[in-house]
């Protein structure tokens, strides 16, 4: 048989192509075709529909022949003056001579071609390239000599300018550059066009090797070493580079593209060929190009592919009545790249969640169906139809789409289910745990008749045979070979197709046979492998030893090929060209595969959705199942929520909702769990951590925070200062954080640069690598392009950056680095567009890249989640503008305290808006979060921008993550949002929400069992699993188990329900009205007011303990109280009939209760603590210097009266929340700001937090309330301070009164060790306090007196706690929950779910009294809340006396403030509460009544 090479297709383009990205994919050009008979499959992906969008099944009918209409081919002129355009190659309708012919389809006109001497030139040549290989591959000793080539003609001169480029596909973020052949050469319509790939001289050494028939190149294929095939590629090579040769004409024949002009069947098969026109041959060429150069497709056609839902039938009459071109059979691994792109960027451009676009692609019905999506995507595959993506999404997306190999276990599973259900697919798939189609084909093709299949090399009869078959069942009935009808057919007439990998064997069969008629030698190894035998058989015959070479042949001689054809477009494209000859490098593959990586997009493997295994699996780990559990997925913003099981098996979440038995029994060691109907949710996810990088407790041996080397260090990667001995990831598990992403600090503009996910599990390995979740593709410098992963990069900018310059020095540093990038990646494209074009000799042989600038070139090619610290507008504006500027996405910003101010800003940042990461109520302490809002979440969400609640740990311990979802909801955040903003949006926003941050199947087995709904104040985690094996409670390291107490107390329903929260519409309203700062000033009221529906009222007795004055039992029972001039003077149910006019609060069932105190911030002595200018200063320092003569005092012992500020935001908003009374000193405990502590640090002063200034009535309570010191080691980041023993020196020198009484210090002190003033000291230490605790006694036993010590912070309090007991020592603990910030802090004792009970029921149980503080002044509004927290997480151990006490009495009694003692309680403040008691998150303040100012004020 002939090999026939095509004669050349004017303006088609077909680059290079790089042999590890083939598939091939086939085209149907406008040619008459014979509408096919299709089997009618049984699973729905195979309905087809029309244009209407009805589903449609209709049979065939045969088009009738006109025996008398003769195919009409008519020649094109060409004018060699003309430009050739691609728009001019689309398909050329013919007029029909006849008017009986009009509708009827004709072939494309081409030039004519001699048939002789197309036959005879093109056996020549490619039979000398085939011939060529095969010696080379079997050992053949010479080589091709180049000098034996021939060169073309003359080149013609060609204006890239001339090719249109590509319309942009705004989802690609890899610019298009065109490939194109040159113009082609004027031909007298006599002329005989250029035939040969490479001309083969008679001389040849290998030229007794030309074959004459197809099946002779399969004989000699089996002998074939493709060890050698390198050789021969080179040697290709350097032909291809002499056939450019330049001569005088200037004139060369245009490259003949990849591709064969079909010859017939009976060709083939060497039948007597069919009368004209008695038979349709279907014409089709190989389609080798890459991603946008489908020029051939008219705009018409691309319309009515991407729009028009036509079905099989309607395709086919276009293609025959209007020359439509698509593609069929299998999406390339490019295709699939380019629609994932595309669904991203609908997703991104419109704002939609992953799940939204899982509705998108399956509605609840088809009238739901968004054609508008639908089209979009189509567009991003050209040629393809939208009915072909519409099925193939669908397919790929199914919740039941497994891959892989079929297991024996999964066939005994299929055939039992067949068995017990029949060809009921839907029901078997639910079984089986795949889809309905795999499971038919599956048991169609490899279950049935198994046992009768052959196997082995295929004999000379078989294939006979199967040629007979072939004959009598196409050729001889008048049909076409490439009938689907014949495959289906076949079965019955005793052919058995398989499949290979999978795939449907009716396709393989097709293709293959096909390939076989149409391209002679092309794809033969299909065939010849044996996997379309004429005998039932399996499809390991594919994978024969004798196929392999033949296999890998097909991928070097279609990479060779295209190679050449794009070397001599690339020529005819340039002048330089016109005296070169391109040399390709012998690493030309590499190159052009690192080109296509280049376009290729971020995401989990091809594979994970299909994985049986977790790559994070630990081998032992036992399978579990929670049974009777309420399930948070996270699905649809946090909106879903199943009531079921979960099974965890190997990593992996497998099942969830019902589990179905037979899936349990074909696991071992199940490990079952009974919810008992508790909350289940995914595991937290912390998207702004310092984790490792500022470990817990901080060392200056283990802070790698920040760089000190300059402002912008992209290529620094937090991973390589990742510390896994920090004590915080254990603590953070027991909050329910079971991933992070840990960010360099903000010091840098681009600072530590890359960021990493991490889970917190430590690993069998135990290296920081081994807890990265998916390392990117530049982790360990790999250049394997197999598959793309998100990277993580931290930027910052605004204050934090001041050491590098100003905001404008920040600004040029980032412009500048992303410019350096920018020129780094426009070289890349540039290279690539050359190399792809196949000018190798101006791209040069090494890709352009940069070592150092590598991560920012893929931040501009949208490869990378980048977490943005930004604060204010202005910073908010620069970055968007950057981003605009140069093109690339933000992931998040972070902080960004004003974001809520301009939610449009953030839309217009390129790639759509970012998710905002953000406090809680954490605001106020710099300039730059000053307008920072406990609503900016809320308002953001109503804009459309993603939430995500932060720790910044340990900015705020990420144990306690969930706190701020908790506020955030408390705070006017929906429910699902709230939970979401800790779980599902931030694993979608750091690209792993196939993996984290959601329950369902195939997610990673990172699961959170609660003891109360999540959002509920005190929600604590009873089990956390990470990657399926159990971390909380913490596994015993010993061989006695311990039993972890969590959530006695809260058996009730309503700890199981989601907690009511406040209406703050009104609030938040004014917020935005004044953009951030809006009045805080409470209404004064100095008559009668009256508050109805009141539930409870409480007030202090006697001796200061806390009392129930009021109690309604019912909402009918429900009282009301009178004020008048800050007095109360009725309450209870009657007081309602003597209520005259008056101004009525109704408290919906609220309370009134006393006022509550705050201790151990600086509140009231700063506005802004990271402004010095907004506080007190700087004060001189005994044990640092000398202080000043003026001052004329040792100790210079300060009072915090003298520094005190009124009307802060921080003591304001404290007020609006309740607390009342503030007692402040200049102590500041020391924490990362690298400053130390004062030793000596002076008198606190107590004073009401709603005053307006210290004249007014009422103020200042106290003016001086204890004498404050601090006991401790030196700062861990500056290494300077005073040494304890010299701190305990001074202290006992004091107190033993050797300091003289008439200056201040020794007056105070001497006042400390009479026990007339307490003496508050700030330690943590248990080592320091038992030093202490033996100067109390020494000092009570010098002066006879009884000292009042109070031990501050205390974070070891628990381990004196009899001895502190014994010594009558109060304690503070500050803050109430601990965490081990220091050396000294370091033996905390931790709580639920870590230990039994915490350091304050162990206190109170020893008879100490405790009193809770907190650190910053912003955390002093939410006092309440840390009263009712430390309640309930110890178990029940703490009584309503206790807690009362712990929030009335305590307090005050410790630090000495007088007001407790007032019988007549004209000094106490009562607060009014509405929707519920001070400690219910469904209660907020709406009044204060002060009896000291009387006054009433209302918020």
């Amino acid at each position: 048989m002939s090999i026939i090479t095509p004669p050349t297709n004017l303006g088609q383009q077909i680059p290079p192509v790089d042999s590890t990205t083939l598939p091939f994919q086939f085209q149907d050009p406008a040619v008459p075709k014979k509408k096919k008979k299709k089997r009618r499959r049984e699973d729905e992906h195979d309905a087809e529909v029309d244009g209407a969008g009805e589903v449609k099944q209709k049979k065939k009918k045969k088009k009738r022949r006109h025996a008398e209409e003769e195919a009409v081919e008519e020649e094109i002129a060409i004018d060699p003056s003309a430009p050739v355009r691609l728009a001019d190659t689309a398909p050329v309708k013919q007029k029909k001579s006849k008017r009986k012919d009009k509708g009827k389809e004709r072939e494309p006109a081409h030039p004519e071609i001699d048939p002789a001497l197309t036959s005879s030139d093109s056996q020549a040549s490619t039979t000398a390239l085939i011939s060529a290989i095969v010696a080379a591959a079997t050992g053949t000793p010479d080589p091709i000599s180049t000098e034996h080539i021939q060169p073309p003609s003359m080149i013609p001169q060609f204006d890239p300018n001339m090719v249109p480029h590509p319309l942009q596909q705004h989802f690609m973020p890899y610019p298009f550059m065109p490939y194109g052949y040159g113009t082609p050469p004027y031909m007298p319509p006599n002329a005989m066009p250029p035939s040969t790939l490479f001309p083969a001289p008679a001389s040849l050494p290998f030229s007794e090797l030309a074959f004459g028939s197809n099946e002779d190149v399969l004989r000699a294929l089996q002998a074939l070493d493709m060890s050698k095939i390198t050789n021969v590629l080179k040697t290709l090579g350097d032909a291809a580079a002499a056939a450019n040769e330049v001569h005088e004409s200037g004139i060369q024949s245009a490259p003949t593209p990849v591709g064969q002009i079909p010859v017939a069947s009976g060709a083939i098969l060497g039948l007597a060929s069919e009368a004209q026109g008695t038979a349709t041959h279907h014409r089709r060429t190989l389609d080798m190009s890459l991603p946008g150069t489908e020029h051939h497709t008219s705009p018409d056609h691309a319309y009515l592919l991407a729009n028009k839902w036509l079905n099989a039938g309607k395709l086919a009459e276009l293609v025959k009545s209007e020359g439509l071109i698509y593609k069929k059979g299998k999406f390339s691994a490019i295709e699939e790249q380019q629609l994932k792109a595309a669904i991203e960027n609908y997703r991104i451009m419109k704002g939609l969640t992953e799940h939204q676009i899982l509705d998108l692609i399956y509605p609840k019905s088809e009238k739901n169906r968004d054609n508008a999506f639908w089209s979009e995507i189509t567009a991003a595959v050209p040629q393809r139809p939208i009915i072909a993506v519409y099925h193939h999404i669908r397919r790929i997306h199914h919740p039941l789409r497994r891959q892989g190999n079929w297991s024996s276990s999964e066939d005994a599973l299929l055939k039992q289910a067949v068995t017990d259900l029949g060809q009921q697919w839907e029901k078997v798939s639910l079984r089986v745990g795949r889809m309905s189609a795999d499971c038919r084909d599956r048991y169609r093709n490899h279950i049935v008749n198994r046992d009768v299949r052959v196997t082995g090399a295929w004999s000379k009869a078989e294939e006979e045979e199967l040629t007979r078959i072939v004959t009598e069942m196409t050729v001889k009935q008048g049909k076409d070979i490439d009938n689907d009808v014949f495959w289906g057919r076949a079965h019955t007439d005793g052919i058995e197709t398989d499949d290979y990998e999978e795939r449907h064997a009716v396709a393989v069969c097709t293709n293959a046979w096909y390939m076989y008629e149409n391209h002679g030698l092309l794809l033969l190894p299909t065939i010849m492998a044996g996997s379309c035998p004429p005998k039932p058989r399996p499809s390991t015959a594919l994978l024969s030893s004798k196929s392999i070479p033949a296999l890998v042949l097909l991928l070097a001689i279609g990479s060779t090929l295209a190679i050449w054809a794009s070397g001599s477009a690339a020529f005819s494209s340039r002048p330089r060209a016109l005296n070169s000859v391109q040399n390709v490098p012998i690493n030309s593959q590499e190159i052009l595969a690192q080109c296509l990586y280049l376009r290729a997009t971020p995401g989990p493997s091809r594979d994970f959705h299909s994985r049986e295994v977790s790559d994070r699996y630990e081998p032992g780990t036992n399978t579990t199942l929670i049974k009777n559990a309420a399930i948070f997925t996270g699905e649809r913003n946090g909106s879903v929520v199943t009531y079921g099981n979960i099974l965890l098996d190997k990593g992996i979440v497998k099942n969830i909702g019902k589990v179905p038995r037979y899936i349990l029994d074909r696991v071992a060691n199940v490990t079952v769990v009974d919810a008992k109907g508790a909350w289940v949710t995914p595991g937290l996810v912390d998207l702004h951590s310092h984790l490792g990088v500022l470990s817990a407790p901080v060392l200056a041996g283990a802070y790698d925070l920040n760089s000190a080397r300059g402002s912008v260090l992209p290529w620094l990667r937090s991973i390589d200062g990742f510390n896994t001995h920090d004590d915080s990831f254990e603590l953070s598990m027991a909050g329910g954080v079971t991933s992070a992403q840990v960010l360099p600090g903000s010091g840098n503009a681009i600072g530590g640069g890359q960021a990493f996910m991490i889970k917190l599990r430590k690993t069998a390995e135990g290296s920081p690598s081994s807890m990265v979740i998916e390392p990117p593709h530049t982790f360990t410098g790999s250049k394997s392009h197999s598959e793309i992963r998100w990277r993580h990069l931290k930027q910052a900018c605004g204050e934090n950056l001041r050491v590098h310059g100003n905001r404008m020095d920040t600004m040029w540093a980032l412009r500048s680095a992303y410019n350096e990038a920018r020129k780094i990646k426009l070289a890349q494209d540039a290279f690539c567009a050359k190399a792809e074009a196949g000018l190798w000799e101006s791209a040069g042989s090494h890709f352009p890249e940069s070592f150092k600038w590598e991560a920012l070139v893929d931040v501009l090619r949208g490869r990378v989640k980048i977490s943005n610290h930004c604060y204010e507008v202005v910073d908010l504006d620069d970055i968007v503008r950057l981003s605009n500027e140069f093109q690339f996405p933000i992931a998040s910003f972070h902080h960004a305290s004003e974001a809520w101010l301009v939610p449009e800003l953030l839309k217009k940042t390129w790639g759509g808006a970012p998710g905002v990461a953000m406090f809680a109520t954490n605001h106020r302490y710099k300039r730059e979060s000053y307008r920072g809002s406990e609503f900016a979440s809320r308002v953001l969400a109503d804009a459309g921008i993603p939430v995500v609640m932060k720790s910044d740990h340990p900015v705020i311990n990420s144990r306690y993550l969930l706190y701020e979802a908790q506020q955030a909801h408390y705070f006017g955040l929906p429910g699902n949002l709230s939970l979401a903003a800790v779980t599902s949006t931030p694993a979608m926003i750091a690209g792993l929400s196939h993996r984290i941050g959601f329950l369902r199947e195939g997610a990673d087995a990172d699961v959170v069992m609660w003891d109360s709904h999540p959002l509920q104040l005190g929600a604590t985690p009873v089990k956390v699993w990470i990657d399926g094996i159990l971390q909380i409670p913490v596994p015993s390291k010993t061989d006695k188990p311990t039993k972890i107490v969590v959530g006695k107390g809260k058996e009730d329903e309503e700890w199981r329900e989601v907690p009511d929260v406040p209406n703050w519409d009104k609030e938040r309203k004014e917020a935005i009205k004044w953009e951030g700062l809006p009045p805080l000033k409470s209404k004064h009221k100095n008559d009668k007011i009256i508050f109805s529906n009141v539930k409870t009222v409480l007030t202090r007795g006697p001796d200061g303990d806390v009392q129930t004055a009021f109690s309604a039992k019912t909402e009918e029972e429900a009282g009301a109280v009178i004020v008048e001039k800050g007095k109360i003077t009725c309450m209870g149910v009657a007081c309602l009939s003597s209520a005259d006019a008056a101004d009525v609060v109704d408290l919906h069932g609220g309370s009134i209760s006393p006022g509550l105190m705050t201790y151990g911030s600086p509140l009231g002595l700063e506005e802004i603590a990271g402004e010095p200018s907004t506080g007190d200063g700087k004060p001189y320092d005994a044990f640092a210097g000398n202080v000043p003569n003026i001052l004329d005092d040792s100790g210079a012992i300060l009072r915090a009266m003298d520094a005190l500020m009124f009307e802060t935001r921080n003591a304001l908003t404290a007020y609006r929340s309740g607390i009342t009374l503030a007692t402040s000193s200049l102590a500041k405990a020391y924490y990362l700001d690298g400053t130390g502590a004062h030793v000596i640090s002076g008198l606190s002063v107590a004073f009401r937090t709603g005053s307006a200034h210290a004249m007014e009535r009422g103020a200042i309570v106290q003016d001086i309330a204890a004498l404050h010191i601090h006991v401790g080691r030196p700062h861990p980041l500056i290494g300077e301070g005073v040494s304890v023993s010299t701190q305990i020196a001074a202290l006992r020198r004091l107190l033993f009164g050797w300091e003289t009484r008439d200056r201040e210090t020794g007056h105070w002190f001497r006042k400390a060790a009479e026990g007339v003033v307490p003496l508050v000291v700030e330690v943590e230490n248990a080592d320091i306090m038992a030093t202490l605790l033996i100067l109390k006694i020494e000092v009570e036993d010098r002066i006879g007196s009884r000292m009042r010590m109070v031990f501050s912070g205390a974070s070891e309090a628990h381990l004196l706690a009899k001895e502190i007991g014994d010594a009558g020592v109060g304690v503070i603990l500050r803050p109430a929950r601990p965490f081990p910030v220091t050396w000294d802090q370091r033996r905390l004792l931790p709580g639920p779910p870590l230990t039994n009970d915490t350091t304050l029921v162990n206190l109170l149980e020893r008879g100490v009294t405790v009193g809770l503080g907190v650190r910053d002044a912003w955390e002093a509004r939410n006092t309440r809340f840390d009263i009712q927290w430390a309640v309930l997480e110890s178990n029940g151990k703490i009584d309503q006396r206790q807690m009362h006490q712990l929030a009335y009495t305590n307090l005050p009694k410790l630090l000495g403030i007088r007001e407790i003692d007032d019988e007549s309680q004209e000094t106490v403040d009562m607060v009014a509460y509405e929707g519920g008691g001070a400690f219910d998150l469904s209660s907020k303040v709406v009044a204060v009544i002060s009896s000291e100012r009387q006054t009433v004020d209302l918020f």
